[in-house]
């Protein structure tokens, strides 16, 4: 089953019955883990929030009143009042049924057009977890870097530097500034989606295509340099080059 496939399926599930609903995750899951490419990701994430929504309000794919809506969208993470609430049902913006009540995903839908209070929970978490765990190899990497810098700097001490060490301080500096360029963007990374109107459910996405672009402008910084070296009669005596 493909990814429009797929997405038929849940806009089918949307309106109709836990089954079909249940089904468009399970075939999500088996994608994402065939191929974790950030749009299988995206998709899996997507059925799993409809699933969960539909578990919190009984099982069904419709919010009884506009105070559910509110609750709705604030485990959302979006902020809206209740007077632009009414607002919106008023003009048109937010479709109330026949029977009053209002669809779930025409709910979130609406939610889209909606500011960002804060990211969802769940995707909080995973955002802590992420940034934890590339913190902590960040770490483990500036300990080894250092710990080689440190023992060549021990067997070779002198007033020049051999080219391998000079490659070794220019790759632990290049791992310093990628570390802390990664902290910057993943401690402001909603703040960097709100200022474009971007969506933070995709903020996984930022940050993988981030670290692939940072990591190809690092292997570029720290690729091993070509020096020139001019000895003068008084170093070639020293050590002993002389032709």
């Amino acid at each position: 089953m493909d990814k429009q496939a797929l997405e038929q399926l849940l806009e089918r599930s949307a309106e109709t019955d836990w089954p079909t609903l249940l089904k468009a995750k399970e075939e999500a899951k088996r994608q994402m883990r065939e191929d974790p490419s950030p749009q299988n990701v995206s998709v899996f994430e997507k059925v799993s929030r409809m699933l969960e929504a539909r578990m919190a309000h009984g099982g069904k794919a419709q919010l009884g009143s506009t105070k559910d809506v509110l609750a709705f969208l604030s485990e959302e993470g979006r902020k809206v009042k209740k007077s632009k609430l009414y607002a919106d049902i008023k003009s048109g913006l937010l479709r109330k049924q026949p029977d009053g009540t209002f669809s779930e995903s025409e709910v979130l839908a609406y939610a889209e057009s909606l500011p960002v209070m804060a990211v969802p929970k769940k995707d909080s978490e995973q955002l802590k977890e992420l940034a934890a765990r590339r913190q902590l190899a960040t770490i483990h990497k500036l300990e080894e870097e250092t710990s080689r810098i440190q023992f060549r700097a021990e067997v070779e001490r002198g007033k020049y530097i051999p080219r391998e060490n000079l490659e070794l301080e220019l790759a632990s500096r290049g791992v310093v500034l990628g570390s802390g360029i990664r902290q910057a963007v993943e401690m402001n990374v909603l703040d960097l989606i709100h200022l474009v109107g971007g969506n933070p459910r995709k903020s996984q996405e930022f940050l993988e295509r981030f670290e692939a672009m940072l990591d190809e402008a690092l292997n570029e910084y720290s690729s091993v340099l070509e020096f020139e070296v001019t000895y003068s009669d008084e170093i070639a005596d020293a050590t002993g080059t002389r032709g």
